[in-house]
């Protein structure tokens, strides 16, 4: 019903947003429908949901975390590759809403068994299984998708914090010159977020030297 065929873009990022703000009983029903949802979503080739819409999109993703976190795992393999493809989209809460749980996934994934235990793995990117460290490759992934994109640059520290992997992200940037002024650009966007934020930003940001 949020996304029905042939509905214009606005009334879809309406719907989502009326969902997302929702009481507990819409949120919860929308929590446990939520693979279908993104698979709707995704499949709208490529049209452009706007600031809100993917704020809402990933307010729900992270509904379903708390709700079931397998189906919020299902949910989000799929989703994250669609998301990082989108870099001139402004798409990075849903990033943020499902990079940590499909990294702690490839953590425990290893060998070609996953794929049957959970297929949903396929959805990810073929670069992420030619080394034999996923999750290390997934880190990457995740670095330069920011690099070369249009989100601001403070997400990626705090979707690097939400996953364990801040010190990864800081040592990527700071051997790199792009990644160097990068770690500038996270430091001038760290300011426009919420004080507990803009602190957890900062104190990585020290431990390379860089504070703003």
């Amino acid at each position: 019903m949020a996304t029905p065929t042939g509905a214009p873009t606005q009334r879809v990022v309406a719907n989502l947003v009326l969902l997302s703000q929702g009481s507990d009983r819409v949120r919860e029903t929308a929590a446990a429908a939520i693979e279908d949802l993104c698979e709707r979503l995704i499949h709208r080739f490529g049209e452009n949901l706007g600031e809100a819409g993917y704020k809402a999109w990933a307010s729900l993703l992270n509904e379903a975390r708390n709700r079931s976190p397998d189906i919020h795992l299902r949910a989000s393999l799929p989703t994250l590759p669609f998301a990082m493809g989108k870099r001139d989209f402004p798409i990075s809460p849903l990033i943020a809403a499902a990079f940590p749980s499909v990294y702690f996934e490839l953590l425990r994934s290893t060998g070609e068994e996953d794929f049957k235990r959970l297929p949903a793995l396929l959805a990810l990117p073929l670069s992420i299984f030619i080394d034999w460290d996923r999750a290390k490759s997934a880190r990457h992934e995740l670095v330069d998708a920011y690099l070369y994109s249009s989100w601001p640059p403070a997400d990626l520290l705090l979707t690097s914090i939400a996953a364990g992997i801040q010190g990864e992200t800081l040592h990527r940037l700071a051997n790199t010159h792009r990644g160097r002024d990068y770690l500038a650009a996270i430091g001038r966007d760290s300011h426009r977020l919420e004080p507990a934020e803009f602190a957890q930003i900062q104190d990585c940001l020290k431990r390379v030297g860089h504070r703003y």
